[in-house]
Protein backbone atom coordinates (compact mmCIF):
# COMPACT_ATOMS: atom_id res chain seq x y z
CA UNK A 1 0.00 0.00 0.00
CA UNK A 2 1.56 3.40 -0.83
CA UNK A 3 1.71 6.10 1.68
CA UNK A 4 -1.74 7.72 3.24
CA UNK A 5 -2.28 11.41 3.35
CA UNK A 6 -4.64 12.76 5.48
CA UNK A 7 -7.30 14.66 3.91
CA UNK A 8 -10.40 16.63 4.20
CA UNK A 9 -13.96 15.17 3.16
CA UNK A 10 -14.54 17.56 0.61
CA UNK A 11 -10.97 16.99 -0.87
CA UNK A 12 -10.81 12.71 -1.28
CA UNK A 13 -11.70 12.51 -4.67
CA UNK A 14 -9.17 15.41 -6.08
CA UNK A 15 -6.10 13.86 -3.72
CA UNK A 16 -7.28 10.30 -4.92
CA UNK A 17 -6.74 11.47 -8.34
CA UNK A 18 -3.59 13.29 -7.52
CA UNK A 19 -2.00 10.09 -6.31
CA UNK A 20 -3.24 8.35 -9.54
CA UNK A 21 -1.57 10.72 -11.77
CA UNK A 22 1.83 10.72 -9.36
CA UNK A 23 2.06 7.19 -10.68
CA UNK A 24 4.81 7.34 -12.89
CA UNK A 25 5.45 4.34 -14.52
CA UNK A 26 4.94 4.03 -18.19
CA UNK A 27 2.21 1.41 -18.43
CA UNK A 28 -0.50 1.64 -15.45
CA UNK A 29 -4.21 0.81 -15.04
CA UNK A 30 -6.42 1.71 -12.50
CA UNK A 31 -8.36 -1.44 -11.06
CA UNK A 32 -11.84 -1.90 -9.51
CA UNK A 33 -14.51 -5.01 -9.74
CA UNK A 34 -16.22 -3.71 -6.64
CA UNK A 35 -16.55 -1.59 -3.63
CA UNK A 36 -15.60 -3.14 -0.37
CA UNK A 37 -16.40 -1.55 2.94
CA UNK A 38 -14.80 -2.18 6.54
CA UNK A 39 -16.45 -1.02 9.51
CA UNK A 40 -14.62 -2.63 12.70
CA UNK A 41 -14.33 -1.13 16.18
CA UNK A 42 -10.61 -0.25 17.19
CA UNK A 43 -9.68 -3.81 19.26
CA UNK A 44 -7.23 -6.85 18.28
CA UNK A 45 -10.79 -8.49 16.05
CA UNK A 46 -10.47 -5.26 13.80
CA UNK A 47 -6.93 -6.00 13.27
CA UNK A 48 -8.19 -9.69 12.04
CA UNK A 49 -11.07 -8.38 9.85
CA UNK A 50 -8.20 -6.21 7.93
CA UNK A 51 -6.41 -8.79 7.68
CA UNK A 52 -9.13 -9.79 5.43
CA UNK A 53 -9.33 -6.79 3.84
CA UNK A 54 -5.65 -7.24 2.57
CA UNK A 55 -6.02 -10.65 1.05
CA UNK A 56 -8.93 -9.65 -0.92
CA UNK A 57 -7.78 -7.16 -2.44
CA UNK A 58 -5.25 -9.86 -3.72
CA UNK A 59 -7.79 -11.58 -5.28
CA UNK A 60 -10.20 -9.13 -6.42
CA UNK A 61 -9.09 -5.21 -7.20
CA UNK A 62 -11.54 -3.10 -5.59
CA UNK A 63 -11.84 0.50 -3.98
CA UNK A 64 -11.43 -0.32 -0.28
CA UNK A 65 -13.80 1.89 2.31
CA UNK A 66 -12.08 1.57 6.01
CA UNK A 67 -14.09 2.53 8.52
CA UNK A 68 -12.95 1.97 12.34
CA UNK A 69 -14.49 3.27 15.18
CA UNK A 70 -12.50 4.72 17.91
CA UNK A 71 -12.66 3.17 22.05
CA UNK A 72 -15.01 4.93 24.57
CA UNK A 73 -12.07 7.04 25.55
CA UNK A 74 -11.60 8.94 22.54
CA UNK A 75 -13.69 11.66 21.74
CA UNK A 76 -14.04 14.67 18.79
CA UNK A 77 -12.04 12.78 16.54
CA UNK A 78 -13.02 12.38 12.45
CA UNK A 79 -10.13 11.74 10.07
CA UNK A 80 -9.99 10.75 6.67
CA UNK A 81 -6.97 9.32 4.37
CA UNK A 82 -6.56 8.50 0.77
CA UNK A 83 -3.81 5.82 -0.16
CA UNK A 84 -3.05 3.16 -3.24
CA UNK A 85 -2.49 0.06 -3.26
CA UNK A 86 -0.32 -1.00 -6.15
CA UNK A 87 0.96 -4.06 -7.70
CA UNK A 88 2.66 -5.32 -10.92
CA UNK A 89 0.91 -7.74 -13.19
CA UNK A 90 3.49 -8.56 -16.81
CA UNK A 91 5.33 -4.93 -16.35
CA UNK A 92 1.52 -2.97 -15.74
CA UNK A 93 1.06 -1.16 -12.68
CA UNK A 94 -2.25 -1.80 -11.31
CA UNK A 95 -3.79 0.19 -8.88
CA UNK A 96 -6.52 0.41 -6.44
CA UNK A 97 -8.24 3.12 -4.65
CA UNK A 98 -8.19 2.93 -0.80
CA UNK A 99 -9.99 5.45 1.81
CA UNK A 100 -9.47 5.51 5.56
CA UNK A 101 -11.91 6.68 8.22
CA UNK A 102 -11.37 6.73 11.95
CA UNK A 103 -14.33 8.54 13.84
CA UNK A 104 -15.28 8.51 17.41
CA UNK A 105 -18.37 7.11 18.35
CA UNK A 106 -20.53 10.43 18.28
CA UNK A 107 -19.70 11.47 14.74
CA UNK A 108 -20.52 7.22 13.50
CA UNK A 109 -24.03 8.46 12.39
CA UNK A 110 -22.59 11.08 10.13
CA UNK A 111 -20.32 8.23 8.27
CA UNK A 112 -22.98 7.19 5.67
CA UNK A 113 -22.54 11.21 4.21
CA UNK A 114 -18.96 10.34 3.40
CA UNK A 115 -18.95 6.75 2.04
CA UNK A 116 -21.89 6.41 0.23
CA UNK A 117 -20.96 9.18 -2.44
CA UNK A 118 -17.45 7.15 -2.38
CA UNK A 119 -19.35 4.31 -3.85
CA UNK A 120 -18.19 3.33 -7.41
CA UNK A 121 -21.21 2.88 -9.53
CA UNK A 122 -22.68 0.26 -10.95
CA UNK A 123 -20.12 -1.99 -9.35
CA UNK A 124 -20.82 -4.45 -6.39
CA UNK A 125 -20.67 -3.45 -2.87
CA UNK A 126 -19.44 -5.82 -0.07
CA UNK A 127 -19.33 -4.97 3.05
CA UNK A 128 -17.96 -6.46 6.01
CA UNK A 129 -19.72 -5.39 9.65
CA UNK A 130 -16.98 -6.16 12.52
CA UNK A 131 -19.13 -4.68 15.43
CA UNK A 132 -22.22 -6.09 17.52
CA UNK A 133 -25.33 -6.30 15.48
CA UNK A 134 -28.48 -4.57 16.16
CA UNK A 135 -31.50 -4.29 14.18
CA UNK A 136 -31.66 -0.43 15.17
CA UNK A 137 -28.02 0.66 14.31
CA UNK A 138 -28.21 3.81 12.11
CA UNK A 139 -25.03 2.70 9.91
CA UNK A 140 -25.86 -0.79 9.30
CA UNK A 141 -29.27 0.08 7.86
CA UNK A 142 -28.01 2.35 5.80
CA UNK A 143 -24.60 -0.46 4.44
CA UNK A 144 -27.54 -2.93 4.24
CA UNK A 145 -29.47 -0.55 1.29
CA UNK A 146 -26.27 0.70 -0.35
CA UNK A 147 -24.52 -3.30 -0.09
CA UNK A 148 -25.10 -6.04 -2.35
CA UNK A 149 -23.55 -8.29 0.16
CA UNK A 150 -23.41 -7.40 3.86
CA UNK A 151 -20.82 -9.79 5.53
CA UNK A 152 -20.83 -10.60 9.21
CA UNK A 153 -18.70 -12.14 12.04
CA UNK A 154 -19.50 -13.23 15.04
CA UNK A 155 -16.69 -13.13 17.46
CA UNK A 156 -17.14 -8.97 16.91
CA UNK A 157 -21.20 -9.51 18.08
CA UNK A 158 -21.13 -11.91 21.32
CA UNK A 159 -22.76 -13.94 22.45
CA UNK A 160 -23.44 -16.27 19.43
CA UNK A 161 -27.05 -17.57 20.19
CA UNK A 162 -28.14 -13.84 20.18
CA UNK A 163 -25.76 -13.17 17.09
CA UNK A 164 -28.19 -15.87 15.31
CA UNK A 165 -31.38 -14.76 16.40
CA UNK A 166 -30.85 -11.03 14.77
CA UNK A 167 -29.14 -12.94 11.60
CA UNK A 168 -31.48 -15.32 11.25
CA UNK A 169 -34.24 -12.57 11.37
CA UNK A 170 -32.66 -10.69 8.85
CA UNK A 171 -32.48 -13.00 6.54
CA UNK A 172 -35.25 -12.33 3.57
CA UNK A 173 -35.85 -9.26 5.18
CA UNK A 174 -32.92 -6.89 4.43
CA UNK A 175 -32.54 -5.21 1.42
CA UNK A 176 -28.96 -6.86 0.30
CA UNK A 177 -27.28 -10.62 0.68
CA UNK A 178 -25.93 -12.19 3.96
CA UNK A 179 -23.07 -13.69 4.29
CA UNK A 180 -20.82 -15.18 7.57
CA UNK A 181 -17.36 -15.61 8.18
CA UNK A 182 -17.30 -18.18 9.60
CA UNK A 183 -20.23 -20.47 7.94
CA UNK A 184 -17.52 -19.59 4.70
CA UNK A 185 -14.82 -20.82 7.05
CA UNK A 186 -17.14 -24.18 7.84
CA UNK A 187 -17.45 -24.82 3.67
CA UNK A 188 -14.83 -27.54 4.18
CA UNK A 189 -16.24 -29.87 6.32
CA UNK A 190 -19.21 -29.60 5.24
CA UNK A 191 -17.76 -30.43 1.59
CA UNK A 192 -16.23 -33.49 3.70
CA UNK A 193 -19.26 -34.72 5.11
CA UNK A 194 -21.45 -34.50 1.61
CA UNK A 195 -18.90 -36.87 0.19
CA UNK A 196 -18.79 -39.20 3.56
CA UNK A 197 -22.46 -39.55 3.72
CA UNK A 198 -24.33 -39.43 0.10
CA UNK A 199 -25.45 -42.39 -0.45
CA UNK A 200 -27.92 -44.20 1.61
CA UNK A 201 -25.59 -46.66 3.72
CA UNK A 202 -23.82 -43.37 5.17
CA UNK A 203 -27.31 -41.36 5.78
CA UNK A 204 -28.74 -44.56 7.24
CA UNK A 205 -25.47 -44.30 10.14
CA UNK A 206 -25.93 -40.87 10.43
CA UNK A 207 -29.87 -41.66 11.62
CA UNK A 208 -28.68 -44.03 14.26
CA UNK A 209 -25.15 -41.67 15.47
CA UNK A 210 -26.03 -41.34 19.63
CA UNK A 211 -22.50 -39.09 20.15
CA UNK A 212 -20.51 -36.50 18.55
CA UNK A 213 -17.01 -35.17 19.85
CA UNK A 214 -15.85 -32.38 17.55
CA UNK A 215 -11.87 -31.68 18.66
CA UNK A 216 -10.82 -28.07 17.64
CA UNK A 217 -6.94 -26.26 17.98
CA UNK A 218 -6.85 -23.83 21.23
CA UNK A 219 -4.38 -22.75 20.77
CA UNK A 220 -4.05 -19.10 21.92
CA UNK A 221 -4.75 -16.24 19.24
CA UNK A 222 -5.21 -12.49 20.44
CA UNK A 223 -7.66 -11.52 17.03
CA UNK A 224 -9.76 -15.09 18.27
CA UNK A 225 -11.66 -14.39 21.79
CA UNK A 226 -13.40 -17.33 21.77
CA UNK A 227 -11.64 -19.97 19.61
CA UNK A 228 -14.50 -22.63 19.76
CA UNK A 229 -17.32 -20.96 17.45
CA UNK A 230 -16.48 -23.03 14.54
CA UNK A 231 -17.08 -26.19 16.11
CA UNK A 232 -20.42 -24.68 17.69
CA UNK A 233 -21.18 -23.43 13.71
CA UNK A 234 -20.15 -27.02 12.94
CA UNK A 235 -22.10 -29.08 15.20
CA UNK A 236 -25.39 -26.94 14.56
CA UNK A 237 -25.05 -27.01 11.21
CA UNK A 238 -25.58 -30.86 11.60
CA UNK A 239 -28.47 -30.86 13.96
CA UNK A 240 -30.30 -28.82 11.43
CA UNK A 241 -29.54 -31.25 8.60
CA UNK A 242 -30.72 -34.40 10.52
CA UNK A 243 -33.79 -32.40 12.16
CA UNK A 244 -32.66 -32.81 15.74
CA UNK A 245 -34.29 -31.30 18.59
CA UNK A 246 -32.97 -29.72 21.75
CA UNK A 247 -32.69 -31.23 24.95
CA UNK A 248 -30.48 -29.08 26.75
CA UNK A 249 -27.23 -27.41 26.77
CA UNK A 250 -23.80 -26.81 28.95
CA UNK A 251 -21.80 -24.01 27.56
CA UNK A 252 -19.23 -25.01 30.35
CA UNK A 253 -18.92 -28.06 29.44
CA UNK A 254 -19.30 -27.30 25.56
CA UNK A 255 -22.08 -30.15 25.87
CA UNK A 256 -25.44 -30.46 24.12
CA UNK A 257 -27.97 -32.87 24.23
CA UNK A 258 -30.63 -33.39 21.32
CA UNK A 259 -33.72 -35.61 20.36
CA UNK A 260 -33.05 -37.58 17.09
CA UNK A 261 -35.72 -40.71 15.68
CA UNK A 262 -33.78 -43.01 16.98
CA UNK A 263 -32.76 -41.55 20.38
CA UNK A 264 -30.74 -38.88 22.16
CA UNK A 265 -27.27 -37.86 20.41
CA UNK A 266 -24.70 -36.52 22.57
CA UNK A 267 -22.55 -33.59 21.04
CA UNK A 268 -19.06 -32.27 22.95
CA UNK A 269 -16.92 -30.08 22.04
CA UNK A 270 -13.31 -30.66 22.86
CA UNK A 271 -9.88 -28.21 23.15
CA UNK A 272 -6.48 -29.73 21.91
CA UNK A 273 -3.86 -27.25 21.62
CA UNK A 274 -2.06 -27.97 17.89
CA UNK A 275 0.63 -25.43 16.59
CA UNK A 276 0.04 -26.89 12.67
CA UNK A 277 -2.80 -25.25 12.36
CA UNK A 278 -4.31 -22.35 12.87
CA UNK A 279 -5.88 -21.17 15.84
CA UNK A 280 -9.89 -22.08 15.65
CA UNK A 281 -9.73 -25.32 13.49
CA UNK A 282 -11.62 -28.02 13.86
CA UNK A 283 -9.23 -30.93 13.85
CA UNK A 284 -10.99 -34.44 14.21
CA UNK A 285 -15.18 -35.22 14.09
CA UNK A 286 -16.25 -38.29 15.52
CA UNK A 287 -19.31 -40.12 15.22
CA UNK A 288 -20.68 -42.80 16.36
CA UNK A 289 -23.82 -45.34 17.23
CA UNK A 290 -24.95 -47.87 19.41
CA UNK A 291 -24.07 -50.44 17.66
CA UNK A 292 -20.30 -49.58 18.47
CA UNK A 293 -19.83 -48.19 14.27
CA UNK A 294 -17.98 -44.91 14.17
CA UNK A 295 -16.32 -42.57 11.79
CA UNK A 296 -13.43 -40.77 12.52
CA UNK A 297 -12.31 -37.74 10.36
CA UNK A 298 -8.97 -36.27 11.42
CA UNK A 299 -7.07 -33.51 9.99
CA UNK A 300 -3.86 -34.76 8.13
CA UNK A 301 -0.89 -32.29 9.51
CA UNK A 302 0.96 -32.08 6.45
CA UNK A 303 -1.30 -31.99 3.40
CA UNK A 304 -4.50 -30.43 2.73
CA UNK A 305 -6.41 -33.40 3.03
CA UNK A 306 -9.33 -35.15 5.97
CA UNK A 307 -7.85 -38.64 6.48
CA UNK A 308 -11.76 -40.99 7.82
CA UNK A 309 -11.66 -44.15 9.90
CA UNK A 310 -14.78 -46.07 9.51
CA UNK A 311 -15.47 -49.09 12.21
CA UNK A 312 -17.94 -51.57 12.40
CA UNK A 313 -19.14 -53.49 15.31
CA UNK A 314 -16.68 -56.53 13.82
CA UNK A 315 -14.46 -55.00 11.00
CA UNK A 316 -11.97 -51.79 10.71
CA UNK A 317 -12.13 -50.69 6.89
CA UNK A 318 -9.11 -49.37 5.23
CA UNK A 319 -8.77 -45.32 5.93
CA UNK A 320 -9.44 -43.00 3.03
CA UNK A 321 -9.08 -39.62 2.07
CA UNK A 322 -11.14 -37.07 1.14
CA UNK A 323 -9.49 -33.25 -0.40
CA UNK A 324 -10.07 -30.54 2.54
CA UNK A 325 -10.32 -26.92 0.35
CA UNK A 326 -9.45 -24.64 3.35
CA UNK A 327 -11.52 -22.08 3.03
CA UNK A 328 -10.47 -19.87 5.67
CA UNK A 329 -8.12 -17.57 3.45
CA UNK A 330 -7.49 -17.38 -0.40
CA UNK A 331 -9.81 -17.83 -3.44
CA UNK A 332 -12.08 -20.25 -2.14
CA UNK A 333 -13.22 -18.10 1.06
CA UNK A 334 -13.39 -14.96 -1.15
CA UNK A 335 -15.71 -16.96 -4.09
CA UNK A 336 -17.44 -18.64 -0.21
CA UNK A 337 -18.29 -14.84 1.14
CA UNK A 338 -19.28 -13.08 -2.29
CA UNK A 339 -20.85 -15.54 -4.53
CA UNK A 340 -22.42 -18.16 -2.67
CA UNK A 341 -26.44 -17.13 -1.64
CA UNK A 342 -27.96 -17.59 1.59
CA UNK A 343 -29.30 -21.62 1.89
CA UNK A 344 -32.15 -23.06 3.58
CA UNK A 345 -29.27 -25.76 5.31
CA UNK A 346 -27.63 -22.01 6.39
CA UNK A 347 -30.86 -20.84 7.77
CA UNK A 348 -31.33 -23.90 9.59
CA UNK A 349 -27.88 -23.54 11.05
CA UNK A 350 -28.75 -20.19 12.51
CA UNK A 351 -32.09 -21.20 14.09
CA UNK A 352 -30.03 -24.29 16.12
CA UNK A 353 -27.23 -21.71 17.26
CA UNK A 354 -30.01 -19.20 18.21
CA UNK A 355 -31.45 -21.64 20.64
CA UNK A 356 -28.13 -22.55 22.37
CA UNK A 357 -28.66 -19.57 24.65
Amino acid sequence: MGKESSVHIIDIDGELKKLWDEQKHEKKIKACLLTLIIYTRDDVRGDYLREINRSIIKEFPCRIISITELGEDVTNVLTTEVSQHTSLEGGTLIASDQITIRASSEYIERIPFIVLPEIVPDLPVYSIWGAPVSPSNALLTELEKASTKVIFDAESSPPLSAFSKVLYQKLGKVPCGIADIHWAIAAGWRECFYQAFNREEGMRFLETVNKVKVTFNDTEAKTLPARDTLSWYFQAWLAGRMRWTLLKTDHAKRETSYQSKSGVVSLQIVPEKNPKFHSSSILTIELTNPSGDSYIFTRHPDWDKVVVHVTRKNTCELPFVFPYPDFSRGSNFMRELFFQAESDHYKRTLEKLSELS
